[in-house]
């Protein structure tokens, strides 16, 4: 280190010296005295500034990741969103309120960019291992709610895709969800949803995608359709019930090369066991509306069975066939999926996606006043104390660059100070050979400029090489703080940096210069005979 800051100094002195007009063997040998001398016994003073600067940098690359992560988690949904249960005496109103709260003029007010509107319900699905019936709570979710944006941010998205359209019948589960009913890796889940003796059975539904988490701590969500279709009471017209199936189905996970070879074996366990039925095998056809490819193959009979206790029967020969080991295949009902009459007028909850938390308190106030609707306070409160937290870690941030600027100008200045109280009587006796003392000046701005500037230069590399490398993760964890996946908490290439480097650079530049002007400008007499200034 000392030596490579040597010889930038013996390659700098002679353009000095040119700028100066001074002679050239001189000021290398005026720079290369004056530079060991700076740098301190042992070279103790590059050490000590090399350590200051690592630290800063360090410490600024930390502070940066930390806001980063904060402003994160400030604009993810899952933070953003403030959740309004609508009580009984409201929810005839909820549609006007919900219209209210998403004109322009309230968004632009209380920073908030959408009001949707949801509903949280359980529904009972069948454990593809012991075959028990287990009740779970879900969510709907628009396919344009910007929550949709989190929830596939790749931090939470585990596998899949989003809904298709506002009438997608998928649905997104957890991590948990799938694990709790071991369906990990099944292309459907089994609802149970008893409508009455005959129709109270399991049908599947395609899971779209398995996320880590999900808002309102659901383990499922799904469009505002599906939660439409599974209310409709209508003689005939329930959405999900199979009775509306005239044919055998199965989705059939894999490539078509596999759905063919199903499609083969299906076809020999029809004619053995159906044998004058009239029973026809489809091709293979694409079905996309699981995460996992796979093809639908279906068999016709005609004519068509009359009771689903037929289909119900198929199915289980299949199972109990070892023939159809291999593939991984779940029974499907072509249940109708369109109803023209679907509207979405009445919610649970409302929804709001802020975009900054500073106005969230006179927005519960003024939702209070004016509908009589109120916000849970625990709600309101972990919003504010985010809020809190990133204002007070900006401050502190900006308090840790004042102080390490403050130590690094005070470090050099005395470092400077001292050296030049010290030669004072060789800078009187330099003056009065008729040195003047802007050059002089000069000179040692010039070392002090290629020793802060070569230091902060190798400083930065080591943090930025620190940081990279997993320094501050390291630290944390050796602190026992919960750390997110793949990430540093460390950002040092920002408009942070570049400031605190020029504000060093600055500062350091007006108190050297004050330093050296202080001293330089006395007489030769007062230098040499260290009589002082009065």
């Amino acid at each position: 280190m000392n030596i490579l800051l040597e010889r930038i100094c013996g390659l700098f002195s002679p353009l000095v010296a040119v700028a100066l007009n001074m002679n050239k063997g001189f000021t290398t040998l005026f720079f290369k005295r004056e530079t060991k001398e700076l740098l301190g016994r042992n070279y103790i003073n590059l050490w000590i500034l090399l350590g200051i600067l690592f630290l800063t940098f360090t410490a600024i690359g930390f502070s940066n990741g930390s806001l980063n992560y904060l402003k994160m988690k400030m604009e993810d949904p899952f933070i953003q969103f403030v959740n309004i249960p609508i009580s009984q005496k409201n929810v005839d109103s909820v549609k006007i309120v919900q219209d209210t709260l998403s004109t322009l003029q309230n968004r632009r007010y209380f920073n908030y960019s959408q009001v949707n509107g949801y509903y949280k319900f359980d529904l009972y699905f069948q454990n593809m291992g012991n075959g028990g019936i287990y009740k779970r709570m879900g969510r709907t979710i628009e396919d344009t709610n910007p929550l949709i944006n989190a929830i596939f941010d790749k931090s939470n998205l585990i596998k899949g895709r989003s809904f298709s359209n506002a009438r997608d019948l998928g649905v997104i589960v957890t991590q948990a969800f799938v694990e709790s009913l071991k369906a990990e890796d099944a292309s459907h889940i089994l609802m149970y949803y008893p409508k009455s003796n005959d129709l109270s059975r399991c049908v599947s539904l395609p899971i779209l995608a398995v996320v880590k988490e999900l808002p309102d701590l659901c383990g499922f969500a799904v469009t505002p359709y599906f939660y439409y279709l599974k209310n409709v009471d209508e003689e005939g017209k329930f959405p999900f019930s199979p009775v509306h199936t005239k044919e055998f189905a199965c989705f059939v996970a894999g490539d078509l090369k596999n759905a063919t070879s199903f499609c083969v074996e299906l076809n020999k366990f029809v004619e053995r066991n159906y044998k004058g039925m009239g029973g026809m095998v489809s091709t293979p056809r694409l079905d996309s509306s699981s995460y996992i490819p796979g093809y639908e193959v279906s068999v016709s009979f005609v004519p068509a069975p009359d009771s689903i206790s037929f289909i119900d029967s198929l199915y289980q020969g299949l199972r109990s066939s070892a023939e159809f080991a291999p593939y991984n295949y779940v029974l499907v009902y072509n249940y109708p999926k369109e109803y023209a009459d679907y509207n979405s007028d009445r919610f649970d909850f409302l929804s709001i996606n802020f975009v900054t938390l500073d106005k969230i308190r006179l927005f519960k106030d003024t939702l209070f006043l004016r509908y009589g609707i109120n916000i849970d306070m625990a709600q309101v409160e972990a919003k504010e104390n985010y809020f809190f937290v990133t204002n007070l870690t900006r401050l502190i941030s900006i308090i840790l660059i004042i102080f390490s600027v403050l130590s690094i100008t005070f470090f050099l200045t005395n470092v400077l100070k001292n050296h030049l109280e010290k030669i004072k009587m060789n800078i009187g006796t330099f003056k009065a050979f008729g040195f003047d003392d802007t050059s002089l000046r000069k000179i040692y701005l010039s070392i002090l400029g290629l020793f802060v500037g070569t230091t902060m230069l190798i400083s930065l590399m080591l943090s930025w090489i620190f940081g990279s490398l997993g320094g501050i993760r390291a630290i944390l964890w050796i602190l026992q703080i919960n750390l997110q996946k793949d990430e540093n908490y460390f950002e040092l290439l920002s408009s942070w940096t570049l400031i605190s480097i020029f504000v060093i650079i600055l500062i350091s530049f007006i108190a050297l210069n004050k330093i050296t002007h202080k001293i330089f400008a006395q007489n030769p007499g007062d230098l040499i005979y260290d009589r002082g200034r009065e």
